[in-house]
């Protein structure tokens, strides 16, 4: 007698490859489920192995010689069926629950290895400070990317156990919000010239879309430079519009250069425009007032971008005027169809009328544009301030903001500066009342 061992995917192959070798007159003694190929005992395939013998005179004479030479009798041949399809039934049913235990022991493994990579590298990424800093983020409009950056900083700076303290995690959030802020107040843009310094001539020009405040804008900043300032920092301001389509504005710039007694001129065409700037080569300021368009308005913001380009040989610093209550998603359309006139600087204005200033710090930061000027009420000249950091990040909602340290780190001395330069305007003599009636 001859042993030989067959292994197969299934037992319908391995009792074919037998049949195909030794014939009908094989005989089967055991068969075991094993496993088939894979590396180290993983990922190969459940597979059968049958042991049987066969006469050394049947032995590689095939299935030929086993319907031939053998004298197999009916009812051995039908013994041999019986056994085969017994086996079958046996085993198939156990192989595939194995399998399938064996597949699902092994998904839980590679998952939980998974898991915790990604939390080692993560620094714990399901941690409740992730989580509600990610919320605070989200209830701020900060975009996604920004979020993310900020998430992404805190698990490389924090060890897990640091995250525990949630209050000293947000600070740190808040700092790095401070320190990617820039500002830099309007007296100080590279193409303007400190307060003191009045004997240069600086253009001021004021873009942006309808409805955030410009011509009022311009009427307090006429008022904080040319009124409020000290004696020796004021300067001779001069107002200059190019906003021909809307009589109301014209009129209501008109009023507030009469109140405040700084001279108003209308220029409609470049060549006006030019002849206005040299008219007021007397000023030390001149302001220009802006059409309120539709920053998807491209013919007529074109149309401006030209006129704007008139400077006449003077310096000009552009500031895009925003109102703080915009969403982020209109601010970044705002911020790129207004990016062809070279803006300078930001004014926010309407801070007093939203909760959080979150949506326009992500985009100020994303673009890396510094903020001039923040205008808070529509009451001319108070409502407006040089900007600085720590101003900016005490319009952030739910964080817990520890002032004290904000102050030290982000200039407590600038904000006083600012109050100060502010407050100065009440020792001025300015008809407020007419001023602040024209403004409502």
């Amino acid at each position: 007698m001859r042993q030989f061992t067959v292994r197969a995917a299934t037992h319908r192959e391995a009792l074919e490859q037998i049949r195909a070798l030794y014939g009908e007159s094989a005989a089967i003694y055991s068969h075991r489920s094993v496993r088939i190929g894979g590396l180290f005992g993983l990922f190969g395939k459940e597979g059968v192995e049958i042991t049987g013998s066969v006469a050394d005179t049947m032995a590689g004479r095939g299935a030929d010689a086993g319907h031939g030479g053998g004298r197999v009798d009916g009812a051995e041949r039908d013994r041999l069926q019986q056994e085969k399809e017994k086996l079958m039934e046996q085993t198939s049913g156990r192989a595939y629950e194995k399998l399938m235990r064996e597949i699902g022991s092994l998904r839980e493994q590679l998952s939980a290895a998974a898991g915790a990579g990604l939390a080692g590298a993560s620094g714990g990424s399901d941690h409740p400070t992730l989580r509600h800093i990610a919320e605070v983020l989200h209830a701020n409009d900060f975009s996604p990317a920004y979020c993310d950056r900020v998430l992404a900083d805190i698990r490389a700076a924090h060890p897990l156990e640091a995250l525990d303290d949630g209050a000293a995690v947000e600070h740190a959030v808040v700092r790095g919000i401070g320190a990617a802020l820039r500002v830099v107040g309007g007296s100080a843009l590279q193409a303007a010239p400190p307060p003191t310094d009045v004997g240069g001539a600086d253009v001021w020009v004021l873009v942006g879309p309808t409805g955030v405040g410009k011509t009022t804008t311009v009427a307090k900043l006429a008022a904080l430079y040319g009124v409020t300032a000290p004696a020796d920092a004021r300067r001779q301001v001069r107002i200059v519009t190019i906003d021909n389509y809307r009589i109301a504005a014209r009129e209501q710039i008109a009023k507030y250069g009469e109140i405040i007694r700084v001279p108003v001129a209308t220029a409609a065409t470049v060549e006006e425009l030019r002849k206005q700037l040299a008219l007021a080569q007397d000023g030390d300021l001149v302001l220009v007032d802006t059409i309120g368009k539709s920053p998807n308005d491209f013919q007529r913001l074109a149309e401006m971008q030209t006129v704007l380009a008139a400077e006449g040989g003077r310096r000009r610093a552009v500031h895009l005027t925003v109102s703080a209550t915009t969403k982020r998603s209109d601010l970044e359309t705002v911020f790129g169809q207004f990016e062809p006139f070279g803006c300078q600087a930001v004014v926010i204005t309407k801070l007093d009328e939203t909760a959080s200033a979150g949506g326009v710090l992500s985009c100020l930061i994303e673009r890396r544009k510094p903020v001039s000027f923040l205008c808070d009420g529509q009451t001319v000249p108070q409502d407006i301030e040089p900007a600085t950091v720590l101003r900016l990040l005490l319009k952030l909602d739910g964080f817990r903001l520890n002032r004290a340290e904000l102050e030290r780190e982000f200039g407590v001395d600038a904000a006083s500066r600012t109050t100060s330069t502010v407050s100065a305007a009440a020792e001025t003599p300015v008809d407020r009342e007419a001023v602040a009636e024209k403004a409502r």
